[in-house]
């Protein structure tokens, strides 16, 4: 019966080792994939910056484009633009 019990322990204590691999494991990951995230929100973060950037850059091309009498062609520019990237891209 005491040997019976010594086995029980033995794979009792094995069951203990993988699960604390396993928490160890699933810690790792966890870490991993929160900083992942972390520089996913700085990617978004600059990105937004550089959007806004190039919003305000635009509006201010715009202003001096229709001051200076050539806004129909700035206009015009920007839809061949976006649509000669669309007919290259897809």
């Amino acid at each position: 019966m005491e040997r019976e019990n010594d086995r029980s322990i033995d794979r009792m204590g094995d069951r203990v080792s993988a699960l604390k691999k396993i928490t160890i494991d699933i810690h790792g990951e966890v870490d991993s994939q929160h900083r992942l995230l972390d520089e996913s929100a700085n990617d978004f973060e600059r990105a937004k910056q550089s959007l806004r950037e190039t919003a305000r850059a635009f509006t201010q091309m715009v202003e001096t484009a229709r001051r200076q009498g050539y806004f129909w062609q700035v206009v015009g520019f920007v839809f061949f633009v976006v649509f000669a990237f669309r007919w290259i891209f897809l």
